[in-house]
C-alpha cells in the first residue's frame, strides 16, 4: 500500500527562506545571508528553519564551510543527525554537571 503523501502549505516566510537554501553542501548558506537576504532577525530565522525541518532535510554544519543546505543524499542525514545527538549529550552533561553545583549552593 502506497503511503499518501501530505500536502505542506508553506507560509510566505517559509517558502522564502527555503528558495534560498540549495543542496550544495560544499557552498551552504549562512544565517548571515539568509539574514541580509530577508530582513528578517536570527531567531525568526531559526524558528522558520525549525518549521521547515519538518518537512525538508535541512542539514547544517558550524564548520567551515559553515551554513544550511538540503540535503539529497541520505548520507547526509544520517551524518547531521549524528552531529545534533553529539551536541545533545554535551548539553546533558551541562546541565548534570549544573545540577551538582547548584546543590552545592543550596538552590
Amino acid at each position: 500500500m502506497e503511503e499518501e503523501q501530505k500536502i505542506i502549505q508553506l507560509t510566505a516566510a517559509q517558502e522564502q527562506i527555503i528558495s534560498l537554501i540549495g543542496t550544495d553542501k560544499t557552498n551552504p548558506t549562512t544565517r548571515a545571508q539568509l539574514k541580509e537576504m530577508t530582513g528578517y532577525s536570527i531567531r525568526e530565522i531559526k524558528y522558520i528553519l525549525a518549521s521547515l525541518r519538518k518537512t525538508y532535510p535541512i542539514c547544517s554544519q558550524m564548520q567551515s564551510p559553515g551554513g544550511y543546505w538540503i540535503a539529497t543524499e541520505k548520507k547526509d542525514v544520517v551524518q547531521f543527525i549524528h552531529s545534533l545527538q553529539s551536541q545533545l549529550a554535551g548539553y546533558h552533561e551541562t546541565i548534570d554537571n549544573l545540577l551538582i553545583t547548584a546543590k552545592k549552593l543550596n538552590y
